[in-house]
This record gives C-alpha cells, structure tokens and sequence, in this order.
C-alpha cells in the first residue's frame, strides 16, 4: 500500500491508501486525463474530475507534481524537479511522488502512457 500526502491542501491533510500499487518504472510516463478540468491558483492546482464532478484542491507541492506531468516527462525527471524545488531529500521526493501519481491514477486524472 502507498500513502501519500501531497495532494492535500493545509489542515485538512489526511493519509491516502491507494489499494492497487503501479509497478513504476523510472521511465514512467504519465499524462492528465483529457476528462480533467484545472487552473492554477495562487500558486495552488485545483482539479474537477469531469466524469465524477469531483473539484480537487492540491498543496504547492502536489500542483507542482500536476504541472510537471505533461506526457513527456518521465517519473524520473518529476522527481529531480521535486528535489530541485523542494527542501526534501531524494529518497523521500521519489517514494512521495510515486505514492502521489498512485493516488492520481487511482482516482483518474492521470494515465499511463505506453
């Protein structure tokens, strides 16, 4: 099971189980879900999933994550840029954003590409 907290805007910060873990690859590419709605806000990603009608709200990092996915990059590089940008030490960076990007597949806003 991964958890992941970087989604979760401020106090109301909660752990996420994601049930089914994704066998990532480091080369793993994934890209938003063309059924995804979303503007950055004061520097923070607010998603609605168009099929659910759900509204998402994201922390800084979690949006960052969000911006970074874009089809071409791979879990790699959003995971340097993680590290780069942020004050967190690789082998959280890589073990959070992986459990990140789980959520996000789980809950399909993303999708692997091929």
């Amino acid at each position: 099971m991964a958890y992941s907290d970087l989604g979760i805007p401020g106090t109301q910060r909660q752990r996420w189980v994601s049930l089914a873990v994704t066998d990532f690859g480091s080369g793993m590419i994934v890209a938003k879900n063309p059924k995804t709605a979303w503007r950055i806000i004061e520097g923070e990603a607010v998603i609605l999933s168009l099929d659910t009608k759900v509204l998402r709200g994201l922390n800084p990092v979690g949006s960052r994550i969000w911006e970074l996915i874009d089809g071409r990059r791979g879990l790699e590089e959003i995971i340097e840029a993680i590290v780069q940008e942020f004050d967190v030490a690789p082998g959280d960076a890589a073990q959070d954003v992986r459990a990140f990007i789980q959520e996000l597949l789980d809950r399909g806003l993303v999708t692997p590409l091929p």
